[in-house]
Protein backbone atom coordinates (compact mmCIF):
# COMPACT_ATOMS: atom_id res chain seq x y z
CA UNK A 1 0.00 0.00 0.00
CA UNK A 2 2.73 2.13 0.17
CA UNK A 3 4.14 1.82 -2.78
CA UNK A 4 0.92 3.28 -4.30
CA UNK A 5 1.12 6.19 -2.00
CA UNK A 6 4.33 6.57 -2.49
CA UNK A 7 3.43 6.43 -6.84
CA UNK A 8 0.82 9.07 -5.99
CA UNK A 9 2.67 11.14 -4.40
CA UNK A 10 5.26 11.38 -7.51
CA UNK A 11 2.28 12.29 -9.87
CA UNK A 12 2.32 16.32 -10.97
CA UNK A 13 -0.08 18.20 -8.94
CA UNK A 14 -1.85 19.18 -12.69
CA UNK A 15 -2.67 15.45 -13.26
CA UNK A 16 -3.52 14.40 -9.74
CA UNK A 17 -6.38 17.84 -10.29
CA UNK A 18 -7.11 15.65 -13.21
CA UNK A 19 -7.65 12.28 -11.89
CA UNK A 20 -9.87 14.13 -9.10
CA UNK A 21 -11.82 15.33 -11.51
CA UNK A 22 -12.31 12.16 -13.18
CA UNK A 23 -13.06 10.36 -9.94
CA UNK A 24 -15.69 12.94 -8.94
CA UNK A 25 -17.45 12.94 -12.60
CA UNK A 26 -17.58 9.05 -12.42
CA UNK A 27 -19.16 8.95 -9.21
CA UNK A 28 -21.50 12.07 -10.47
CA UNK A 29 -22.13 10.40 -13.60
CA UNK A 30 -22.85 6.68 -11.88
CA UNK A 31 -25.21 8.32 -8.89
CA UNK A 32 -26.97 10.55 -11.78
CA UNK A 33 -27.38 6.59 -14.21
CA UNK A 34 -27.91 4.48 -11.19
CA UNK A 35 -29.84 6.72 -8.92
CA UNK A 36 -31.31 10.45 -10.46
CA UNK A 37 -33.03 9.17 -13.72
CA UNK A 38 -34.67 6.02 -11.54
CA UNK A 39 -35.97 9.29 -9.30
CA UNK A 40 -36.56 11.25 -12.21
CA UNK A 41 -38.78 8.18 -14.20
CA UNK A 42 -40.83 7.67 -10.58
CA UNK A 43 -41.04 11.61 -10.75
CA UNK A 44 -42.99 11.67 -14.09
CA UNK A 45 -45.17 8.32 -13.28
CA UNK A 46 -46.20 10.05 -10.06
CA UNK A 47 -46.83 13.19 -11.97
CA UNK A 48 -49.05 10.98 -14.69
CA UNK A 49 -50.56 9.00 -11.96
CA UNK A 50 -51.56 12.42 -10.19
CA UNK A 51 -52.95 13.50 -13.45
CA UNK A 52 -54.95 10.08 -14.21
CA UNK A 53 -56.50 10.73 -10.45
CA UNK A 54 -57.44 14.33 -10.71
CA UNK A 55 -59.17 13.84 -13.92
CA UNK A 56 -60.98 10.27 -12.51
CA UNK A 57 -61.63 12.64 -9.73
CA UNK A 58 -63.28 15.85 -11.70
CA UNK A 59 -64.61 12.97 -13.77
CA UNK A 60 -66.34 11.37 -10.43
CA UNK A 61 -67.46 14.87 -9.55
CA UNK A 62 -69.11 15.11 -12.10
CA UNK A 63 -71.34 12.19 -12.04
CA UNK A 64 -72.14 13.27 -8.48
CA UNK A 65 -73.44 16.51 -10.03
CA UNK A 66 -75.17 14.79 -12.72
CA UNK A 67 -76.64 12.39 -10.17
CA UNK A 68 -77.84 14.92 -8.06
CA UNK A 69 -79.25 16.69 -10.45
CA UNK A 70 -81.15 13.29 -11.58
CA UNK A 71 -82.29 12.46 -8.23
CA UNK A 72 -83.78 16.09 -8.10
CA UNK A 73 -85.42 15.64 -11.06
CA UNK A 74 -86.62 11.86 -10.04
CA UNK A 75 -88.28 13.91 -6.97
CA UNK A 76 -89.96 16.71 -8.65
CA UNK A 77 -91.58 14.18 -11.24
CA UNK A 78 -92.55 11.88 -8.13
CA UNK A 79 -94.10 15.37 -7.05
CA UNK A 80 -95.92 16.04 -10.45
CA UNK A 81 -97.19 12.13 -10.38
CA UNK A 82 -98.40 12.58 -7.11
CA UNK A 83 -100.38 15.83 -7.80
CA UNK A 84 -101.87 14.49 -11.37
CA UNK A 85 -102.78 11.05 -9.17
CA UNK A 86 -104.89 13.76 -6.69
CA UNK A 87 -106.07 15.38 -9.36
CA UNK A 88 -106.95 12.54 -11.64
CA UNK A 89 -107.71 9.34 -9.13
CA UNK A 90 -106.06 6.23 -10.42
CA UNK A 91 -108.52 2.75 -10.79
CA UNK A 92 -109.14 1.93 -7.23
CA UNK A 93 -110.12 5.33 -6.67
CA UNK A 94 -113.02 5.79 -9.09
CA UNK A 95 -116.08 4.52 -7.19
CA UNK A 96 -115.39 6.82 -3.84
CA UNK A 97 -115.34 9.25 -6.39
CA UNK A 98 -117.92 8.84 -8.41
CA UNK A 99 -119.81 7.85 -4.61
CA UNK A 100 -118.74 11.71 -4.08
CA UNK A 101 -120.59 12.80 -7.19
CA UNK A 102 -123.98 11.31 -6.09
CA UNK A 103 -123.53 11.88 -2.61
CA UNK A 104 -122.90 15.86 -3.38
CA UNK A 105 -126.19 15.52 -5.73
CA UNK A 106 -128.00 14.26 -2.22
CA UNK A 107 -126.61 16.51 -0.01
CA UNK A 108 -128.57 19.18 -1.69
CA UNK A 109 -131.73 17.98 -2.22
CA UNK A 110 -131.42 16.69 -5.60
CA UNK A 111 -133.65 13.74 -6.45
CA UNK A 112 -131.41 11.09 -8.87
CA UNK A 113 -133.16 9.96 -11.40
CA UNK A 114 -130.72 8.07 -13.40
CA UNK A 115 -126.86 7.76 -12.26
CA UNK A 116 -125.01 5.95 -14.81
CA UNK A 117 -121.32 5.78 -15.30
CA UNK A 118 -120.52 5.89 -19.00
CA UNK A 119 -117.40 3.31 -21.05
CA UNK A 120 -114.04 4.62 -20.13
CA UNK A 121 -112.48 6.02 -23.28
CA UNK A 122 -108.36 6.52 -23.75
CA UNK A 123 -107.47 10.26 -24.45
CA UNK A 124 -103.38 10.79 -24.06
CA UNK A 125 -102.33 10.59 -20.78
CA UNK A 126 -106.24 9.69 -19.16
CA UNK A 127 -108.99 7.78 -19.69
CA UNK A 128 -112.37 9.94 -19.88
CA UNK A 129 -114.91 8.85 -17.54
CA UNK A 130 -118.81 10.12 -18.80
CA UNK A 131 -121.10 9.29 -16.16
CA UNK A 132 -124.92 10.19 -17.58
CA UNK A 133 -127.03 11.74 -14.91
CA UNK A 134 -130.47 12.94 -14.53
CA UNK A 135 -132.02 14.69 -11.61
CA UNK A 136 -135.35 17.18 -10.85
CA UNK A 137 -134.47 20.04 -8.39
CA UNK A 138 -134.97 23.90 -7.66
CA UNK A 139 -132.49 26.46 -9.58
CA UNK A 140 -130.53 26.58 -6.48
CA UNK A 141 -129.92 23.30 -5.98
CA UNK A 142 -128.56 23.26 -9.43
CA UNK A 143 -126.62 25.43 -9.33
CA UNK A 144 -125.23 24.62 -5.62
CA UNK A 145 -124.21 21.09 -6.96
CA UNK A 146 -122.77 22.58 -9.99
CA UNK A 147 -120.49 24.08 -7.35
CA UNK A 148 -119.61 21.54 -4.86
CA UNK A 149 -118.40 19.28 -8.31
CA UNK A 150 -116.49 22.55 -8.52
CA UNK A 151 -114.96 22.50 -5.52
CA UNK A 152 -114.27 18.75 -5.68
CA UNK A 153 -110.26 17.97 -5.49
CA UNK A 154 -110.58 16.35 -8.74
CA UNK A 155 -111.48 17.32 -12.13
CA UNK A 156 -114.89 17.27 -12.82
CA UNK A 157 -116.44 18.50 -15.90
CA UNK A 158 -120.12 18.77 -16.79
CA UNK A 159 -121.05 18.23 -20.50
CA UNK A 160 -124.64 18.57 -22.76
CA UNK A 161 -126.64 20.38 -19.70
CA UNK A 162 -130.31 20.90 -20.38
CA UNK A 163 -133.05 22.29 -18.40
CA UNK A 164 -136.55 21.48 -19.30
CA UNK A 165 -139.90 20.73 -17.44
CA UNK A 166 -140.38 23.31 -15.07
CA UNK A 167 -143.24 22.44 -12.51
CA UNK A 168 -144.71 23.45 -9.53
CA UNK A 169 -143.99 21.05 -7.33
CA UNK A 170 -144.73 21.35 -2.96
CA UNK A 171 -144.89 25.14 -3.82
CA UNK A 172 -141.14 25.54 -5.22
CA UNK A 173 -140.55 24.93 -9.02
CA UNK A 174 -138.68 21.89 -10.05
CA UNK A 175 -136.62 21.24 -13.43
CA UNK A 176 -135.65 18.44 -15.06
CA UNK A 177 -131.70 18.51 -15.66
CA UNK A 178 -129.85 16.05 -17.81
CA UNK A 179 -126.34 16.69 -17.97
CA UNK A 180 -123.38 14.08 -18.65
CA UNK A 181 -120.57 14.63 -15.24
CA UNK A 182 -117.00 13.86 -17.07
CA UNK A 183 -114.48 12.80 -15.10
CA UNK A 184 -110.87 11.40 -15.63
CA UNK A 185 -108.53 8.68 -14.71
CA UNK A 186 -104.99 8.77 -15.21
CA UNK A 187 -103.66 5.86 -17.55
CA UNK A 188 -100.75 3.90 -16.05
CA UNK A 189 -98.46 3.32 -18.31
CA UNK A 190 -95.88 1.27 -16.20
Amino acid sequence: MDQFFDKLAKIPQAQKAAIVVFLCAAVVAGWYFLFYTDLQAQKQGLRNEKKRLLKERSEYEQRVQDYLKLRSEIAQLLEEEKELLRVLPNRQELPTLLESIHAQAELVGLSINTFSPGAESPVEMYFRIPVSMSVVGSYHQLNKFFKNLGDLKRIVSVEDLSLGGPRLEDGAIKLNANFIVTTFRFQDRR
